[in-house]
Protein backbone atom coordinates (compact mmCIF):
# COMPACT_ATOMS: atom_id res chain seq x y z
CA UNK A 1 0.00 0.00 0.00
CA UNK A 2 2.73 2.70 0.81
CA UNK A 3 4.16 1.71 -1.88
CA UNK A 4 1.53 2.19 -4.19
CA UNK A 5 1.47 5.53 -2.45
CA UNK A 6 4.97 6.35 -3.28
CA UNK A 7 5.00 5.43 -6.63
CA UNK A 8 1.27 7.93 -7.34
CA UNK A 9 2.70 10.61 -5.69
CA UNK A 10 6.34 10.18 -7.85
CA UNK A 11 3.72 9.57 -11.13
CA UNK A 12 2.23 12.99 -10.01
CA UNK A 13 5.65 14.61 -9.65
CA UNK A 14 6.72 13.66 -13.18
CA UNK A 15 3.79 14.90 -14.58
CA UNK A 16 3.33 18.43 -12.78
CA UNK A 17 6.30 19.64 -11.60
CA UNK A 18 8.90 17.99 -13.23
CA UNK A 19 8.18 20.48 -16.35
CA UNK A 20 8.92 23.28 -14.01
CA UNK A 21 12.11 22.20 -12.46
CA UNK A 22 15.52 24.20 -14.05
CA UNK A 23 18.88 22.82 -13.09
CA UNK A 24 21.32 25.70 -11.96
CA UNK A 25 25.10 25.52 -12.80
CA UNK A 26 28.19 27.05 -12.04
CA UNK A 27 31.85 27.42 -13.84
CA UNK A 28 34.17 24.16 -13.35
CA UNK A 29 37.37 25.90 -12.62
CA UNK A 30 39.06 22.90 -14.09
CA UNK A 31 37.56 22.56 -17.20
CA UNK A 32 35.42 25.68 -18.72
CA UNK A 33 32.99 23.27 -21.05
CA UNK A 34 31.97 21.26 -18.64
CA UNK A 35 30.30 23.09 -15.55
CA UNK A 36 28.90 21.70 -12.33
CA UNK A 37 25.16 21.20 -11.22
CA UNK A 38 24.79 23.00 -8.23
CA UNK A 39 21.16 23.13 -7.74
CA UNK A 40 17.67 23.10 -8.54
CA UNK A 41 15.05 26.22 -9.02
CA UNK A 42 11.57 25.79 -10.11
CA UNK A 43 9.86 28.14 -12.45
CA UNK A 44 6.43 30.64 -11.01
CA UNK A 45 3.93 32.65 -12.87
CA UNK A 46 4.16 35.99 -10.90
CA UNK A 47 2.94 39.18 -12.26
CA UNK A 48 2.49 37.71 -16.00
CA UNK A 49 5.94 36.88 -15.85
CA UNK A 50 8.33 33.59 -15.26
CA UNK A 51 10.07 33.70 -11.97
CA UNK A 52 12.73 31.42 -11.18
CA UNK A 53 12.79 30.18 -7.65
CA UNK A 54 16.05 28.17 -5.37
CA UNK A 55 18.09 28.56 -2.70
CA UNK A 56 19.74 31.74 -1.47
CA UNK A 57 22.56 29.56 -1.05
CA UNK A 58 22.70 27.82 -4.75
CA UNK A 59 22.87 31.71 -6.06
CA UNK A 60 25.43 33.16 -3.56
CA UNK A 61 26.95 30.16 -2.12
CA UNK A 62 27.45 28.99 1.48
CA UNK A 63 29.39 32.14 2.71
CA UNK A 64 27.45 34.58 0.60
CA UNK A 65 30.56 35.55 -1.39
CA UNK A 66 29.87 33.66 -4.84
CA UNK A 67 29.25 35.78 -7.69
CA UNK A 68 25.32 35.41 -8.12
CA UNK A 69 25.93 36.78 -12.23
CA UNK A 70 28.22 33.80 -13.11
CA UNK A 71 25.42 31.13 -12.10
CA UNK A 72 23.50 30.13 -14.69
CA UNK A 73 20.49 27.81 -16.51
CA UNK A 74 19.43 26.47 -19.85
CA UNK A 75 16.55 28.04 -21.68
CA UNK A 76 16.13 26.16 -24.62
CA UNK A 77 19.59 25.42 -26.62
CA UNK A 78 21.04 28.54 -24.98
CA UNK A 79 23.35 29.02 -21.80
CA UNK A 80 21.45 31.72 -19.85
CA UNK A 81 23.78 33.60 -16.71
CA UNK A 82 22.05 35.32 -13.76
CA UNK A 83 23.91 38.15 -14.41
CA UNK A 84 21.76 38.78 -18.06
CA UNK A 85 18.25 38.38 -16.88
CA UNK A 86 16.57 41.80 -16.73
CA UNK A 87 15.91 41.50 -13.09
CA UNK A 88 18.04 41.79 -9.79
CA UNK A 89 18.08 38.89 -7.29
CA UNK A 90 15.14 38.78 -4.60
CA UNK A 91 15.82 37.33 -1.19
CA UNK A 92 15.45 38.07 2.57
CA UNK A 93 18.13 38.98 5.45
CA UNK A 94 18.77 35.49 6.93
CA UNK A 95 15.84 33.63 4.98
CA UNK A 96 17.49 30.89 2.59
CA UNK A 97 15.29 31.68 -0.52
CA UNK A 98 16.11 33.76 -3.94
CA UNK A 99 14.06 34.15 -6.80
CA UNK A 100 14.64 36.42 -10.11
CA UNK A 101 12.53 37.37 -13.24
CA UNK A 102 13.68 34.95 -16.19
CA UNK A 103 11.73 36.12 -19.04
CA UNK A 104 14.45 33.28 -21.43
CA UNK A 105 11.93 30.68 -19.67
CA UNK A 106 8.57 31.99 -21.09
CA UNK A 107 6.50 29.26 -22.22
CA UNK A 108 7.64 27.05 -19.57
CA UNK A 109 5.29 25.41 -17.30
CA UNK A 110 5.15 27.02 -14.24
CA UNK A 111 3.54 26.57 -11.16
CA UNK A 112 1.31 29.39 -9.31
CA UNK A 113 1.11 31.42 -5.85
CA UNK A 114 -2.14 29.85 -5.80
CA UNK A 115 -0.42 26.97 -4.93
CA UNK A 116 0.96 27.78 -2.10
CA UNK A 117 0.35 25.82 1.12
CA UNK A 118 1.13 26.10 4.76
CA UNK A 119 2.72 22.69 5.77
CA UNK A 120 0.44 20.39 7.33
CA UNK A 121 0.48 17.03 8.91
CA UNK A 122 0.63 15.19 5.72
CA UNK A 123 4.16 13.78 4.76
CA UNK A 124 5.86 16.13 2.46
CA UNK A 125 7.90 15.30 -1.05
CA UNK A 126 11.05 16.74 -2.35
CA UNK A 127 12.13 16.75 -5.46
CA UNK A 128 14.86 18.31 -7.60
CA UNK A 129 18.42 17.30 -9.74
CA UNK A 130 21.09 15.49 -8.06
CA UNK A 131 24.09 16.50 -8.60
CA UNK A 132 25.83 13.67 -7.92
CA UNK A 133 24.33 11.43 -10.49
CA UNK A 134 24.65 14.27 -13.06
CA UNK A 135 25.11 12.72 -16.40
CA UNK A 136 26.92 13.89 -19.66
CA UNK A 137 27.10 12.02 -23.01
CA UNK A 138 29.65 13.93 -24.57
CA UNK A 139 28.70 17.39 -24.24
CA UNK A 140 24.85 16.70 -23.85
CA UNK A 141 23.61 17.90 -20.61
CA UNK A 142 21.32 15.30 -18.89
CA UNK A 143 20.49 16.15 -15.42
CA UNK A 144 19.00 13.22 -13.16
CA UNK A 145 15.88 13.85 -11.21
CA UNK A 146 15.33 12.34 -7.81
CA UNK A 147 12.05 12.79 -5.46
CA UNK A 148 12.30 12.15 -2.25
CA UNK A 149 8.80 11.43 0.28
CA UNK A 150 9.39 11.55 4.37
CA UNK A 151 7.10 12.17 7.20
CA UNK A 152 6.92 15.56 8.49
CA UNK A 153 8.50 16.59 11.35
CA UNK A 154 8.06 20.17 13.79
CA UNK A 155 11.30 22.39 13.81
CA UNK A 156 11.81 24.70 16.17
CA UNK A 157 13.39 27.68 13.75
CA UNK A 158 10.51 28.11 11.50
CA UNK A 159 11.64 25.67 8.70
CA UNK A 160 9.55 23.02 7.26
CA UNK A 161 10.87 19.53 8.70
CA UNK A 162 10.71 16.13 6.97
CA UNK A 163 12.35 12.81 7.76
CA UNK A 164 15.40 12.10 5.80
CA UNK A 165 16.91 8.50 6.60
CA UNK A 166 19.43 7.59 4.16
CA UNK A 167 19.50 3.91 5.33
CA UNK A 168 17.11 0.93 4.38
CA UNK A 169 15.32 3.03 1.97
CA UNK A 170 13.17 0.92 -0.70
CA UNK A 171 13.18 1.72 -4.07
CA UNK A 172 10.04 2.21 -6.24
CA UNK A 173 12.10 1.37 -9.27
CA UNK A 174 13.81 -1.55 -8.63
CA UNK A 175 11.83 -2.32 -5.49
CA UNK A 176 15.71 -2.69 -3.62
CA UNK A 177 16.00 -1.36 -0.42
CA UNK A 178 19.16 1.06 -0.45
CA UNK A 179 20.97 4.12 0.53
CA UNK A 180 19.52 7.02 0.34
CA UNK A 181 21.69 9.63 -1.55
CA UNK A 182 23.08 13.08 -0.11
CA UNK A 183 20.44 15.12 -1.89
CA UNK A 184 23.56 17.33 -3.05
CA UNK A 185 21.86 19.70 -6.24
CA UNK A 186 18.05 19.95 -4.67
CA UNK A 187 18.99 22.60 -2.92
CA UNK A 188 15.94 25.15 -4.41
CA UNK A 189 13.73 22.15 -5.23
CA UNK A 190 10.05 22.15 -4.14
CA UNK A 191 8.66 20.96 -1.03
CA UNK A 192 4.94 19.47 -1.82
CA UNK A 193 2.02 18.01 0.46
CA UNK A 194 2.78 14.70 -0.37
CA UNK A 195 -1.41 13.55 0.22
CA UNK A 196 -2.55 16.16 -1.87
CA UNK A 197 0.29 15.38 -5.00
CA UNK A 198 -1.12 11.99 -4.85
CA UNK A 199 -4.48 12.76 -5.67
CA UNK A 200 -3.03 15.04 -8.61
CA UNK A 201 -2.89 18.62 -6.13
CA UNK A 202 -0.17 20.87 -5.97
CA UNK A 203 0.27 22.27 -2.79
CA UNK A 204 3.49 24.05 -2.13
CA UNK A 205 5.11 24.20 1.43
CA UNK A 206 8.40 25.24 1.26
CA UNK A 207 11.67 25.12 -0.84
CA UNK A 208 13.71 22.60 0.50
CA UNK A 209 17.22 24.15 1.70
CA UNK A 210 19.29 21.53 3.89
CA UNK A 211 19.53 18.21 5.04
CA UNK A 212 21.83 16.38 7.93
CA UNK A 213 20.93 14.27 11.25
CA UNK A 214 18.43 12.25 9.07
CA UNK A 215 15.98 15.67 8.82
CA UNK A 216 15.52 17.75 5.70
CA UNK A 217 14.81 21.67 5.77
CA UNK A 218 13.36 23.97 3.76
CA UNK A 219 11.91 27.60 3.88
CA UNK A 220 8.53 27.70 4.09
CA UNK A 221 6.54 29.11 1.46
CA UNK A 222 5.35 32.27 3.34
CA UNK A 223 8.74 33.44 3.14
CA UNK A 224 8.41 33.11 -0.61
CA UNK A 225 5.06 35.00 -0.57
CA UNK A 226 6.99 38.07 1.33
CA UNK A 227 9.94 37.90 -1.23
CA UNK A 228 7.72 37.77 -4.12
CA UNK A 229 5.94 40.96 -3.14
CA UNK A 230 9.04 42.96 -3.07
CA UNK A 231 9.40 42.23 -6.61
Amino acid sequence: MIEQYIQLVEENFANTILPTLVPIYESNAQNATRPDQIGTGFILSYNSRPVLVTAKHTIFGHDGKDRAGEKAFRAGENWVYVGDVDSEVFFAKDRDIACFYADQLVGRPCLGTGNFSTASSSPITVGGYLARDFKRTGETLKPMPYTFTGASEKTTDGLIGLQYRRSKVKSTASEMVQTAPIPRGLSGGPMLDSAKLALGQVSLVGVFTEQDCGSARGEPSAVLEQILKSM
